[in-house]
């Protein structure tokens, strides 16, 4: 009986925490709220973080354009360029481009300097 006992207390017993210990080290990295699942979030949050960057831009110059076609602050020129716009219109010598291409046409020229 002694020996059974001693045997419990020196061998299962240890054995036993051991168990545990690396059950909850296993927890720790791989588990819901563990190292790898962290790593995961943070990764995703910059992400959201650099998305949140590009439509705060966005918005700025959204919120730019709209306080120069504003009642208060009207700007002739982008008036002008808005009516032309929406209508198609152009004076004699001009070119009508869409903002869009307007804008890959700056694009296109500033990489061509930079390089």
């Amino acid at each position: 009986m002694l020996k059974l006992r001693n045997l419990l207390l020196n061998t299962f017993l240890p054995a036993v925490c051991v168990l545990g210990i690396a059950y909850n080290c296993l927890i720790a990295i791989n588990g819901e709220e563990g190292i790898r699942a962290r790593a995961l979030v943070n990764e995703r949050l910059q992400e959201k973080q650099a998305e949140l960057e590009e439509l705060r831009l966005v918005r700025a110059q959204l919120e730019n354009r709209a306080d120069l076609l504003s009642r208060q602050k009207l700007d002739p020129d982008a008036l002008d360029e808005a009516a032309r716009q929406m209508l198609g219109y152009a004076a004699p010598g001009e070119y009508a481009l869409s903002r869009q291409e307007f804008e890959r046409i700056l694009r296109e020229g500033s990489a061509a300097r930079s390089k």
